[in-house]
């Protein structure tokens, strides 16, 4: 972990090839990289704080997540 973090770019032919990196994989295992309980649980959502009871109200707006909430969702394993 300690590697890839350091791994900021790539040379190859001259050229300076920045990275950037994405974590993808199926919607258990976001969840858990991202410290959040089941796909069950009353706010399962990774993008926004729908309640399991109200996201089906396809009229009402939900508050999406920051970045900060999933950082600590991270920290805290909570909601």
């Amino acid at each position: 972990i300690e590697e890839i973090s350091n791994l900021k770019c790539v040379k190859h032919d001259n050229a300076t090839i920045p990275i950037n990196y994405f974590i993808g994989g199926d919607y258990k295992f976001l969840l858990k990289i991202l410290g959040m309980e089941g796909a069950t649980s009353n706010y399962a959502c990774i993008y926004c704080k729908a309640h399991k009871t109200t996201k089906h109200d396809i009229k009402r707006t939900f508050e999406k997540r920051t970045l900060e909430e999933m950082k600590t969702c991270l920290t805290k394993k909570k909601k």
